[in-house]
This record gives structure tokens, C-alpha cells and sequence, in this order.
């Protein structure tokens, strides 16, 4: 029997605005800054996380951001993770 390991990644910070607010399914968009700032951990994510890899991201923007963040980072995959809810 194969085992299957799920890598669970919560998405980027939200804009300051959205901050303030349960955003829920609104697409709100990630806060640039933080983006930024937060290379060394995409870079570490990218190296760490298994290959190959099945992507599933919701069709929201800030989930399909932060996977390309990995991706940019340096993670060799497809560069469009699927859009599953």
C-alpha cells in the first residue's frame, strides 16, 4: 500500500483593508509588501516540498499567487496549479 502525504499551505497576507473583515470566498488581493518580504520563506518552501507534486489551489487570486510565490521561489512544477475548490 502507497502512502499519500497532503503539504496544506495557507495562503499569503491580504492586503491591510481586507485585514479588517471576515474576506471569506471575496477575492481580495495579497499585500504586496509582505510579498516581498517573505522571499526567504517561499525559497525554504520550495526547497522542502516534495517532488513531484499534484497543485490544487482555489480559483481565488491569493491562493493561485502564493503558489506562483513558491513557484518563482524556485520550485520546479507545472507553473499553473490546478483550480480546485
Amino acid at each position: 500500500m502507497s502512502e499519500t502525504y497532503f503539504w496544506l499551505i495557507r495562503h499569503a497576507v491580504v492586503e491591510e483593508n481586507a485585514r479588517s473583515y471576515l474576506y471569506g470566498v471575496m477575492d481580495v488581493d495579497l499585500c504586496p509588501h509582505s510579498l516581498a518580504a517573505q522571499g526567504a520563506m517561499y525559497r525554504a518552501l520550495a526547497r522542502r516540498m516534495p517532488r513531484p507534486a499534484h497543485w490544487v489551489a482555489t480559483p481565488l487570486s491569493r491562493t493561485v499567487r502564493t503558489a506562483e510565490g513558491i513557484f518563482d521561489a524556485g520550485y520546479p512544477a507545472v507553473r499553473s496549479p490546478s483550480n480546485r475548490g
